[in-house]
């Protein structure tokens, strides 16, 4: 009976100053049983909540900074060849083994030299090298044939202070190059064989000794007769070892399949699948013939195919995905220290009367355009941004949300009008957590 007036006193009283009033009118039985429902409320909040944030996945954030990159300019290695739209059909085993071609030896021939000189002739070339408005011949380091067969190749070697800077001031470009060379005849004044043009192309590779990484050549087709812009954005990205779970592959040993100066983040996925296709496969796939010198690549069944397929797609074998992850099987830390460079050519027609003063032409103007047209290109490369990244992995704790949101779960519980020791003990927590951050070793 005392229950059951006590409930009748309690249902008559607004819910918001329950509290107050059972406080005020001395009646303890309702100050208690409001007391035991709001400590259950609290249980309930208190372990739904601890339920939600033990079942989470802890927050990994990228915290990036960037600053002005200071290190030397890179070295720059650049090769020019001659391409001729249609010199591929010079091959004769080519014109063998197509009968049906249309193209045979008299339109190669008309190709070469109605308009052009022998196109296996390229030693005409002549390079002009300006740095910054100067003479920089003496960084210009002629290197012949590279290894990847280009005719006319050459270093430049900035590591010497006075070459440091290399950014566009003003009207002068970092590093200026004229080409010439006399490919067409010029008692010809530029008749074109069959209306197919000459074209210059122009291979540049940007790489630095502190890099880890072996750059291929980016390959820029330039018609002769135009000045090509090449600016060039910088950005070394470096990983705290501390922070980050990174790899020096500058220091990296091991087997290597590829025929590299140095191990690199490519490099260890390749000889990786490598290692995997000689252990496990009947043969490795020939994907790359530097390795098949040494090793059988004669991948030729299904068998063999299949095996090198799982190897790179281990969830296709299972699951038999439409998409499976890309060479999940193989692992490899990211570099800790290495330099990206971007470069977006464009290019704009050589100003002919700017050419002709420049090199004291003399002759008709219409023949004066159609050789410089013909035979003079200009590559001009500069700096346009450069930068240091700096990233670093961190987990964000979750502590002070766990706090946040029983502080407010509390507050709509125990009423508006009231403030209470416990959630000033919260706000403590809340206070105390809230910038807590911890650092974790492991990379995404």
């Amino acid at each position: 009976m005392l229950l059951k007036k006590s409930l009748e006193n309690f249902s008559d009283w607004s819910g918001v100053n329950v509290v107050t009033q059972a406080y005020y009118s001395k009646n303890k039985k309702i100050l208690a049983l409001w007391i035991l429902f709001i400590i259950s409320m609290n249980l309930f909040a208190v372990y739904s909540i601890m339920k939600i944030y033990t079942n989470k996945k802890p927050i990994i954030k990228m915290r990036t900074t960037r600053e002005t990159l200071r290190d030397e300019f890179p070295y720059v290695t650049i090769c020019f060849d001659i391409i001729f739209k249609y010199d591929k059909f010079d091959d004769y085993d080519i014109e063998k083994n197509n009968p049906q071609s249309p193209y045979d030896n008299n339109f190669s021939n008309a190709i070469q030299y109605s308009s052009f000189r022998d196109s296996k002739i390229t030693d005409l070339l002549t390079i002009e090298c300006s740095y910054q408005g100067d003479n920089c011949n003496k960084i210009m380091l002629p290197m012949g044939k590279n290894k990847d067969l280009h005719q006319n190749c050459l270093k430049f070697d900035f590591s010497n202070e006075k070459y440091r800077s290399f950014s566009r001031i003003g009207k002068n470009f970092g590093l200026s190059l004229f080409v010439s060379n006399k490919i067409s005849e010029i008692n010809q004044h530029y008749q074109k064989a069959l209306g197919y043009n000459p074209i210059l192309a122009i291979y540049y590779s940007l790489n630095d000794n502190k890099d880890a990484r072996e750059f291929i050549f980016n390959k820029n087709i330039i018609p002769l007769g135009y000045e090509t812009n090449i600016p060039i954005v910088i950005s070394r990205e470096i990983r705290n070892s501390d922070t980050s779970k990174c790899y020096n592959y500058n220091e990296q040993k091991g087997t290597n399949y590829f025929n590299e100066q140095s191990n690199s983040f490519e490099s260890c996925y390749m000889n990786c699948l490598r290692t995997k296709e000689l252990n496990e496969c009947p043969a490795p796939t020939p994907f790359n013939p530097i390795a098949c010198s040494n090793y059988s690549c004669m991948c030729k069944t299904d068998e063999c195919l299949n095996c090198s397929s799982n190897l790179i797609f281990p969830e296709r074998k299972d699951s038999k995905l439409f998409r499976p992850e890309f060479i999940k099987s193989c692992s490899c830390e990211y570099p800790c220290n290495y330099y990206i460079y971007k470069t977006l050519p464009s290019s704009t027609k050589l100003h002919t009367k700017n050419m002709i003063k420049r090199f004291n032409l003399k002759g008709n103007y219409d023949d004066l355009k159609k050789d410089i047209e013909a035979n003079y290109a200009i590559v001009n490369l500069f700096i346009k941004k450069k930068e240091i990244v700096t990233k670093r992995q961190v987990v964000v704790g979750s502590t002070a949300n766990v706090f946040s949101d029983i502080g407010n779960t509390l507050s709509l519980l125990l009423g508006l009008g009231m403030i209470n020791f416990i959630e000033i003990f919260l706000f403590i927590f809340v206070l105390c957590f809230s910038t807590v951050i911890v650092y974790v070793k492991k990379c995404i």
